[in-house]
């Protein structure tokens, strides 16, 4: 384990430096001089365009001279022990176009001088201890940003509610600040979306229906642990492969299962009732996850969903009010990983089929009024596994 020297200034031609995933301790230099050749009358470091620094263990605040590093693109201190603010000078990187200090201890406000940083195209500060109001000047002049990240902070935004941001983001996290109570409506003119997380977000109303038409193109949509209320639509629809979670609100309605696309879906610790909606021969071989748990859903589980989900690893329906026996086309998924059916009203017996899902790790058929030659069926998995 070493530190970073002060010495570090005399390369003063200098454009590249990383040192990231290293085992560099102790505070970063509080100052960095270089040869008088090299920096008389200017910054250290006049040349540097690069820092990384990630993936250490450096400790302290950030000091002074990293606002004279006039040429800097891209500096990336994540995953250190920083602690104390962020610094108002930052502002003064004019160049900057990719910032990250996510993962350190970082505490106080976020700067609005920030949001002079015109050529900033990703900006990343999460999990963090910063706290305050993050105000449309936050954002003035972000015009190229494509990422923001304020995920895990205390952060409240406070803008207007006719704010339309000056950035067209396609990923956008801001779990754990307090975005709410409203959904935010400047969401609507974000036409690039892809990854998007509002996770705990504070927001404590319905879903709008201009929102369905905005997140068609999302790959990544978490709104859990908010208090939503409503319907969505009875199909989600969209465009590729994506992780939906809209888990621990208060949405209810039919179960919106989709056809489309959908690869991971948890509609868990909802209101959501009636039947689970799996018609015969329809196909949703795009589903590898699906978690129904802790809902309203009433029904048998679908005869066909062996043929109609051939491609799930996991799959929760517990907590619910289901009713009849496990269906025999269960054996026809052999990548299941995980069956979770605990807490309904299943009855019958366990189907001898269930043996062919050779992938199974966890098995739980607890708190039912099934019955059968289970034992046979469970010894087949192995000491290995988890049956209850």
């Amino acid at each position: 384990m070493s530190s970073i020297p002060s010495s570090i200034g005399n390369l003063c031609h200098l454009r590249y430096l990383d040192l990231s995933s290293n085992h560099l301790v102790g505070n970063l230099p509080e100052a960095i001089k270089g040869p008088e050749n090299c920096s008389s009358g200017r910054n250290p470091l006049p040349d540097l365009i690069e820092l990384h620094l990630n993936n250490n263990q450096l400790t302290g605040i950030l000091p002074n001279w990293l606002d004279g590093l006039k040429s800097l693109v891209k500096l990336d201190l994540s995953n250190n022990n920083l602690e104390g603010p962020i610094p108002s000078s930052m502002a003064k990187l004019q160049n900057l176009d990719f910032l990250t200090l996510s993962g350190n201890k970082l505490n106080g406000s976020l700067p609005n001088s920030i949001g002079q940083l015109s050529e900033l195209q990703t900006l990343d500060v999460s999990a963090n201890c910063l706290i305050g109001s993050l105000t449309e000047k936050h954002f003035s002049n972000l015009t190229k940003l494509v990422e923001l990240n304020i995920n895990f902070n205390s952060f409240r935004l406070n803008v207007s509610p006719n704010w339309v941001p000056p950035f067209q983001v396609s990923s956008l996290n801001m779990a754990l600040c307090h975005v709410g109570p409203a959904f935010p409506a400047w969401l609507q003119s974000r036409k690039n979306l892809v990854n998007f997380d509002l996770t705990n977000a504070s927001i404590s109303s319905y879903i709008p229906d201009w929102f369905w038409n905005v997140t068609f193109d999302l790959l990544d949509l978490t709104l859990s642990h908010n208090q939503l209320v409503g319907r969505s639509p009875d199909v989600l629809t969209f465009s590729g492969a994506v992780y939906v979670n809209f888990s621990y609100n208060h949405l209810e309605g039919p179960i919106p299962l989709s056809a489309f696309n959908v690869g991971i879906l948890d509609l868990s610790h909802n209101n959501f009732s009636g039947h689970i909606p799996v018609s015969s021969g329809e196909s949703m071989s795009s589903l590898t996850s699906l978690t129904l748990s802790d809902n309203q859903i009433t029904g048998p589980i679908p005869s066909n969903i062996g043929e109609s989900m051939i491609n799930l690893y996991f799959i929760s329906l517990s907590g619910n009010r289901i009713t009849g026996s496990i269906p025999d086309s269960i054996g026809l998924l052999k990548g299941l990983q995980v069956i979770d059916f605990s807490r309904n009203n299943l009855t019958g017996s366990i189907p001898s089929t269930i043996s062919n899902c050779t992938s199974l790790r966890v098995l739980d058929l607890g708190s039912n009024s099934l019955s059968g030659p289970y034992r046979r069926i469970l010894n087949s998995y192995g000491s290995s596994n988890h049956c209850t």
